[in-house]
Parts: C-alpha cells; structure tokens; sequence
C-alpha cells in the first residue's frame, strides 16, 4: 500500500492512535496502536509497519516477518544500531485465533530496519515492571526507561514507587521505575542515581540532548502534572527544574498528559498538545529553550508559546522531525475526549507539518527545481551532483505537496 501526504487523509498513519514513531537516517518508521472504527471498535495494527522514505516522499507498509509483538498500544520505542526496539506496553493478542488476551508487558523487541526480522529480546538481570505509557531514550550504549502504568509489584532491593488510584481495583498504578537495558551486554540493570528523580508517572514525554535527559508532565492519578525534570547522564543526577503547578500561568504549559515533546535542535524542543486536567484535548505549542546543564540548574527554563493557526487537537500523537525538510510532522492520535465514553472519538484528518524554522536550502533547491524540471532540466548538470540526484528523484514524483 503506498501514499502520498498531500493534505489527504493517510490511513496508515493518521488513523492509530497509542503508537511509536521514530526517524532512523532517512527514514520515518511507525509501529503498533490501535485504530478506531466507525463503532468506536479497538482495532491493533502489529504486523506491518509504515514507513516513509524521503528519496521517494511517500508512505509505503512494509511487511515485517520473525518473531512479531502482539497488538501494542502505550509501548515505547528507540533506535539503537540497525534496530527499531520496542519495549513494554499494554497487549492484546488472539489465543488459538479466538481468545483475546489483554494485560501488560515488559517485554523487549527489537526489528533489523534492513531485513525487517522481529527478535524477542531475552535479557540478563531483573526487568521492568510491566506497563504502558513509558517513555524511554538512548545514550551511549544504553536504553533508558522511566516510569508508566502497570502492574503493582516492587522489584526485589529497588526503589521504586507505585501510586494507586481509583482504578486500583484492577491491580495497577503509577510508578517511577528508572532503569537501563544494556545492549552490548543484554542485561537489565538498576542503576544508582543520585537527587530526586521525577515521581510516578504515565503517558509523560521525555527527550534526551547531549548527555541530559529531560521528563516533562504526566499523569498521577488524578493530576496532569506540568514539571520538568533533568538527568544528567554521566553522573545519572537528578534535578527538578520547573515543579509542578495548577495555578494558570501564561509563560508555561498547563500539566498535561500523553503530549509529544521533539528535539528539533541542540538547544530547543517542541511540545504540542495533550490532555489536560478538563479532559480538555489541546492543540497548544510550545518552544523550550535548553541552554547549559548547569544554567539550567541555577535558573529558570524558558517556555515561549508558539502560533500555528488551524491545528488540530492531538492527543496520544507521535511527533518526529522530517530528516530532510526539518518540519515537525505530527503524526495520529484522537482529536477528542478519550475517556468520554459517550463522544465518539476521531482520529486526525492529515498529517500536520510545523515549520520551526527554515528548510535547508539544499531542500528548498531541490523542491524548487524539481517543480520546473522540464524547463531547468538542461541547467542541471552545472549544479553539484548531489543536488542533481535530489532533484531527478524529487522530479520522478508529485511534489506538489511538499511544503516549504
């Protein structure tokens, strides 16, 4: 199945919600979730992944063959190598083609990008707890995972919080595991920290700059938390930034849950939407400007709000920069309340695409040529050879629809 992004709705991404979604080089890869049809029916998607290529400009699913994960929502995912892993989440899963199987998990897969192969990880040491909406990062040749909602029991000597909630009748809370995956060695390991790490937590955003990691809001019980956390990950110290608050305050986010925040320089990140203490899905955006570990210890981050017109509500979206353009795409999600059992929920139209700041003007050229290729096609061998690959690739297909 392959598609274009020109403004139309692409199924096989736009309609899932609950899913991963990374860049890997030229690549956007998107994985697992569920879709929601016209009942309002779960549907999970775990067989294929879609994956855009930028050479081609176009969605394509891939079929992916080994050992698959069952149907996943609230996993989370990196690229480490050659491989997309995914770890944890919440499964469902048919049992002899008629028994459904739900719960948590704590498993790790990783997918070869190349060949496609499943592998279930079978790591050394003591796992996580089992649960969804985690995050998780990389730094050397770690994989980093904290927090999410699962399961109730403390791992055997570590430090570990769990908060139940209402729903504690089903066995499951909040927690603020912080523990790595080892990938040169294939073990699990608890490592010691010092400072206060973020308390529990799920469906929260983190992102990783250089060597500092950083945690931005999530949901305990029933509070949508607005803090930002800081780990620096050589000596895994812990610092509170920004504590939480209720109050309104126009230089910061609300407290929110299962919102995306990107890296999109070595010095900014964007937040967008999310899911706020009215139930309220958001459409906000904002910028936040990471200086220097220690200034950001010794003062105040800085949230600057930022107007896009006409977006649309997001929640339990994903949001990756494009390799080529440098837009934000956002990706999926619900568009409506989620926990409103009366409103239907919907999934988004289209993928939406910020602008944060310039395309490179090797893109700009590229598209811009490629646009008038016919009458341009003669100058083309005085450019450089790269830009004059671009530009026949962009050339063989629609680009009408790219943006600048």
């Amino acid at each position: 199945m392959m598609a274009d992004h020109g403004g139309r709705r692409i199924p096989i991404v736009d309609c899932r919600a609950g899913h991963v979604a990374v860049t890997a080089q030229d690549r956007i890869v998107v994985w697992g979730g569920y879709e929601l049809d016209e009942q309002n029916q779960i549907n999970y998607a775990h067989r294929k992944v879609a994956m855009y290529t930028v050479a081609l400009a176009q969605w394509r699913y891939r079929v992916t063959h080994g050992q698959i994960p069952p149907g996943t929502c609230g996993a989370a995912a990196v690229v480490a190598g050659h491989h997309l892993f995914v770890l944890a989440g919440f499964q469902q899963d048919l049992v002899l083609d008629e028994l459904w199987i739900t719960g948590n998990t704590n498993a790790i897969y990783a997918l070869n990008l190349s060949s496609l192969l499943w592998s279930r990880i079978s790591p050394k040491g003591i796992p996580p707890i089992a649960a969804d909406k985690l995050t998780a990062w990389t730094f050397d040749h770690f994989i980093y995972v904290f927090g999410g909602f699962g399961e109730c029991h403390t791992p055997p000597g570590e430090s570990v919080e769990i908060v139940l909630g209402a729903e504690a009748h089903v066995n499951r809370g909040w927690n603020n595991q912080f523990l790595r995956y080892d990938v040169a060695l294939n073990q699990w390991e608890w490592p010691h920290y010092r400072g206060h790490k973020p308390s529990p937590r799920a469906a929260h955003a983190a992102i990783v700059v250089g060597s500092s990691a950083f945690i931005f809001g999530g949901r305990l019980d029933n509070t949508r938390l607005n803090d930002l956390y800081h780990c620096d990950l050589n000596s895994l110290t812990w610092t509170c930034l920004m504590t939480a608050s209720e109050n309104f305050d126009p230089t910061r986010p609300q407290g929110r849950s299962w919102h995306s925040l990107t890296v999109v320089s070595a010095t900014s990140a964007i937040l967008y939407g999310g899911y706020d203490n009215r139930n309220t899905p958001l459409s906000d955006c904002w910028r936040l400007d990471l200086s220097e570990p220690k200034s950001l210890q010794t003062s105040r981050p800085r949230w600057t709000r930022l107007a896009f017109a006409d977006r649309q509500p997001r929640l339990w979206h994903q949001a990756v920069l494009e390799p080529e353009s440098r837009q934000l795409w956002l990706l999926g999600g619900v568009v409506k309340d989620i926990l409103n059992q009366h409103e239907l929920n919907q999934h988004p139209d289209k993928i939406d695409k910020l602008v944060i700041e310039a395309s490179p003007l090797k893109y700009l050229a590229a598209v811009t040529c490629a646009k008038h290729y016919e009458r341009l096609k003669r100058d083309l061998e005085f450019i450089p050879k790269s830009l004059q690959a671009s530009v026949k690739s962009k050339a063989a297909i629609d680009v009408s629809h790219l943006e600048f």
